[in-house]
């Protein structure tokens, strides 16, 4: 959905998550619509103590009409202290509510989207747009209709003080409607803009401050400064369009409500010289047409214009929650992986449906055996295992694990059959203990401890004060390259798939470290079948089978040690990934 919203839709679109704090919201309006008719009562019970005293003289209904103006103003004092506690319950519960949506959402988003989502405008959308839907409830709904309703009112009471006031305020009204709608445009338009920009900025800055120690090796700190440069000039030009259309609104309201002010002292004035209203009626008179002009006339045509850039922010909201995700999967069946046979039948694929990756590809790989994906870069290595673990589904062809097509298996059944290394280990700011069980999170410590013996980590976790539950990441302790590499293994041992994949896991390792790496390998690949995506030759070797792509397509299979005596492909690639790699 591309629609931009009106406050209506955008009340709809929120209907879900008011709904579920229906009676706080319903106690926080009437807080606020008590305290609205307190503001519209005290001009009224001020003007009645004046008019007591200066035409009547009559000091005791004075003293009682003054008794109630306090016992108002302590209960106004109480009803705040009530209405802020229902906005912060609800500025936590009902933001909570839409951040816990999205967050779901971005987890179970499509690889074909996450792939060119921007970090700034995920976290935009998670933060700072999610707060915007309550400010928009509360300042724009809430405000708006209680501003509504005193603005009626205060007009109605003119009219009933004197007609010809009356009828100025109402001959003023039309041209402020006019000036709040003609700019109401403008606001949403820049605002978009200024959406747009602040997203692809912070997603740059997120990248700048990643690779920094890459930029001050390049000595680019000049360009990429220029770059920063032109990023805050396109904001500021864009903060300076959308402040100047909002100030241009407010003053033309402020110049109207001027003319208001100004007609309203000649009628008043007119009034009182011949002796037609009294000083009480003058005060609320003024008193009114005052809080119309400058609360009620602008905090409307301010609630209207801020309405705009949160109904951008709601939009978005609404168009990310509404895009297709993983949850489209509808295939149930189970996937039961007994031998781990996986056949591949004449796959293709591409992202974009123009740049074929894979063309026909077919392979068998074995129930517990180990095959090596080599080739150079491009050839479509990480993309068919994208296409086994379900990331991306296949143009065409057919997939099978102990011949079931993993196209009528649900993901979960699928990734819990099939663990994956990667090169970038996940590792968060938290305990060993914490970062294991993300493999399996009901494993007990005789389990973890096992998991890590196996890996080849134990003794140095055994080492550290506090073992297993020893803070690692920026917070906490550093780990190599190595160490990460074999955390990594102990958490796919406790996950205890039946195919495993290693994507590139040994690249950015060195010699040594990689044949620690490789004897862990050797203990967890045992009765699994096995799929390494490799650019080094060690690596390689450890395979029972290698499969040469090119162009998408299966140029050359068969052992590696064969492979690499009869093949002049295979040593042309793998001569210069080991010189690359030396150097």
């Amino acid at each position: 959905m591309n629609k931009k919203p009106n406050i209506l839709e955008g009340i709809r679109i929120l209907s879900k998550y008011i709904k579920k704090h229906k009676r706080n919201f319903i106690l926080f309006y009437i807080g606020w619509l008590f305290d609205s008719l307190l503001t519209v009562i005290s001009p009224i019970i001020f003007a009645i103590m004046i008019d007591g005293i200066v035409y009547y003289e009559n000091i005791d209904m004075f003293l009682q009409v003054s008794l109630v103006y306090v016992v108002m103003s302590i209960f106004s004092c109480i009803l705040y202290f009530f209405i802020y506690t229902q906005h912060q319950y609800l500025m936590n519960r009902y933001t909570f509510d839409i951040r816990l949506d999205i967050f779901k959402k971005i987890q179970s988003m499509k690889s074909s989207y996450m792939s060119s989502a921007k970090t700034g405008d995920l976290i935009s959308l998670l933060i700072s747009d999610t707060a915007e839907c309550m400010h928009f409830v509360i300042r724009n709904v809430i405000h708006l209709v209680n501003n509504t309703l005193m603005g009626v009112f205060y007009i109605i009471y003119i009219y009933i003080v004197s007609i010809p006031a009356g009828i100025v305020v109402t001959l003023f009204l039309p041209f402020a409607a006019y000036s709040t709608f003609k700019f109401n445009n403008k606001i949403r338009r820049h605002t978009d803009k200024q959406r747009e920009l602040y997203g692809g900025y912070v997603s740059w800055l997120f990248e700048i401050l990643k690779g920094l120690t890459d930029i001050r090796l390049l000595c680019a700190q000049k360009i990429i400064r220029k770059d920063f440069t032109n990023h805050l000039r396109n904001l500021f030009s864009v903060n300076i369009k959308t402040s100047v259309t909002n100030l241009s609104c407010e003053k033309i309201i402020e110049f109207i409500n001027l003319l208001i002010q100004l007609s309203i002292y000649g009628v008043c004035a007119y009034l009182a010289y011949n002796n037609k209203i009294t000083i009480g009626s003058i005060m609320v008179l003024l008193s009114f047409v005052f809080t119309l002009k400058d609360r009620t006339i602008l905090g409307i045509v301010r609630n209207l214009m801020d309405a705009q850039s949160r109904l951008t922010r709601i939009s978005r909201i609404n168009n990310f929650l509404c895009e297709d995700d993983e949850t489209s999967w509808q295939r149930n069946q189970r996937l039961v992986v007994t031998n781990g046979t996986i056949q591949f039948k004449n796959i293709e694929f591409s992202y974009d449906k123009k740049n074929t990756i894979l063309k026909d590809f077919n392979a068998i790989i074995p129930s517990c055996s180990s095959v090596a994906l080599v080739g150079e870069s491009g050839c479509g290595k990480s993309t068919l295992i994208s296409l086994l673990i379900a990331l991306y589904e296949a143009d065409r062809g057919t997939m099978l694990i102990d011949n079931q097509n993993i196209n009528d298996c649900s993901l979960k059944s699928i990734r819990d059959n099939i663990g994956v290394v990667q090169q970038d280990i996940l590792t968060f700011d938290a305990t060993i203990r914490e970062n294991l069980l993300l493999g399996n999170f009901k494993a007990t410590d005789d389990e973890l401890w096992n998991a890590c013996r196996k890996a080849g980590i134990h003794e140095y976790i055994e080492n550290l004060p506090e073992k297993l539950d020893t803070l690692i990441g920026k917070k906490g302790l550093g780990l190599s390259g190595g160490q990460r590499q074999r955390l990594a293994i102990a958490r796919i041992y406790l996950k205890d798939p039946a195919i495993i994949v290693f994507d590139e896991a040994t690249s950015a390792l060195d010699k040594d470290t990689e044949k620690i790496i490789h004897k862990a390998w050797k203990e967890l690949l045992k009765g699994r079948t096995s799929i390494l995506i490799a650019h080094r030759l060690n690596s390689v070797m450890l395979c029972d089978n290698v499969i040469l792509l090119e162009n998408g397509k299966v140029k050359i299979s068969g052992n590696p040690k064969d492979l690499i005596e009869k093949n002049n492909s295979f040593r042309k690639l793998f001569s210069i990934k080991e010189v690359s790699g030396v150097a």
